[in-house]
C-alpha cells in the first residue's frame, strides 16, 4: 500500500515516461509515419506554454494513438519562437532531422 500521494505520482510519472520512450523508439525503429499536434495555453503562473502530442499508428490493426510528449514553456508567441520551441522538443524526444524529414506527415495547431 502506498502511503504517499507524492510516491504514487512519481510512480505514475515514471511509467508514463517509460511508455513514451518505448513508443518513440518503436516509431523510429519501425519507421512509422506520424503527425504532431500542438496546443498553446497559459499556465497557472500566467506563462504561455505549448502542449506537444505525437499521433501515429503502431499497428495496422489498431487505431492511431495520441501520446503527450511535453509541455513547453514559451518565452514569447512569435512564429519563430514557436517553431524553435517545437523543434527543440522533438529533438529532445530523439526525433532527429532525418526522422522528421522522412516520417513526419503533418502538423496540427490550435487557431489562437
Amino acid at each position: 500500500m502506498l502511503h504517499s500521494n507524492v510516491v504514487a505520482a512519481d510512480i505514475v510519472s515514471h511509467i508514463a515516461n517509460e511508455m513514451k520512450d518505448k513508443l518513440l523508439k518503436t516509431v523510429i525503429s519501425d519507421k512509422l509515419p506520424f503527425s504532431v499536434l500542438t496546443d498553446k495555453s497559459t499556465s497557472l503562473s500566467q506563462k504561455s506554454c505549448m502542449m506537444v502530442y505525437l499521433r501515429c499508428s503502431i499497428s495496422q490493426s489498431c487505431e492511431p494513438v495520441t501520446v503527450f510528449l511535453d509541455l513547453v514553456e514559451l518565452c514569447g508567441l512569435t512564429s519563430h519562437i514557436l517553431v524553435d520551441a517545437l523543434m527543440t522538443c522533438l529533438h529532445v524526444c530523439a526525433l532527429t532531422e532525418d526522422v522528421l524529414s522522412a516520417y513526419w506527415l503533418g502538423l496540427t495547431t490550435d487557431a489562437g
